[in-house]
Parts: structure tokens; sequence; C-alpha cells
């Protein structure tokens, strides 16, 4: 069985360059232009891995993930993302990511990064959520 990836992004150009590299690595693709169309392509493409920008129209990768969040879908989100911003990032972690690559990026990285989501992503997730709702649960009393 292959593994699969579903490539977030709204430029197209962009969609195929970074499929061409998973197809070469042995990945099976499928892309959408934004996180709604992700949504309804995951009811039947049932990624391994996503890998997704943040900044996109109708809904951005943070929205995504934490619908996915929200969901209980445990599959790890890889963001891409060409300028990235502390508050997205706390975010993001806490809602699960697995991890941020900067564009320009390096194919190597990014297939090694995705290799390493397809491993250990879905109990790093999954564990990464249990301990934002713990913090968040916890109530401190400042002195």
């Amino acid at each position: 069985m292959s593994k699969r990836i579903l490539i977030v992004d709204d430029e197209p150009e962009l969609i195929e360059i970074i499929s061409l590299m998973f197809q070469k690595a042995q990945w099976q693709t499928e892309s959408a232009p934004n996180g709604l169309v992700a949504l309804q392509k995951m009811k039947i493409f049932s990624p391994d891995v996503i890998l997704s920008d943040i900044h996109m129209p109708e809904m951005d990768g943070l929205a995504l993930l934490e619908e996915l969040d929200w969901q209980g879908n445990s599959t790890p989100l890889i963001f891409l993302s060409s300028f990235g911003s502390r508050s997205y990032m706390v975010r993001a972690w806490g809602n699960g990511a697995f991890d941020f690559l900067d564009k320009p990026f390096n194919e190597k990285t990014m297939v090694q990064l995705a290799e390493n989501a397809y491993l250990y992503g879905r109990d790093y997730v999954t564990a990464a959520r249990r301990r934002y709702l713990k913090f968040n649960s916890t109530t401190r009393i400042a002195n």
C-alpha cells in the first residue's frame, strides 16, 4: 500500500511541483485549493499526511487544522508558508500541527518531513492535543 499525501495550496503551479516530488518518492498525491475542498477530498482520499499552505482563500490552513481537531481527525498536518507568524505557530501546535516548512523549500527535507509524519504523526498529533487541552483546562492563580 502506498503512502498518501493531500497537498492544500491556492497556487496550482506549486501543487504540481510538490506532487511530482512526492510521486517520484512513491507517494500517491491528491490536491485541493483550500481547506474546504480539502475536507471534501479527505472523505474519499483518506490521506496519511496533509501538507498545507497557511494563507488561502475561503478556508485557510489553520481553520482546516482546527476543523480536523474538532472532528477528532489525527492525520498529521505540515504547514508550508512563505512567511511565519508566531501566533499562528502557537495556535497550530496547540491544535496538533506536526511541523512547519518555509518556502522556498528543499525537496529532500520536505519528503523526509512527510516520511516522519507518516511514521510518527498520528501519535504526535494525539499527544499534542491532549497536552493543549490539559494546559488550557487548568486554572492558574496569580500571586
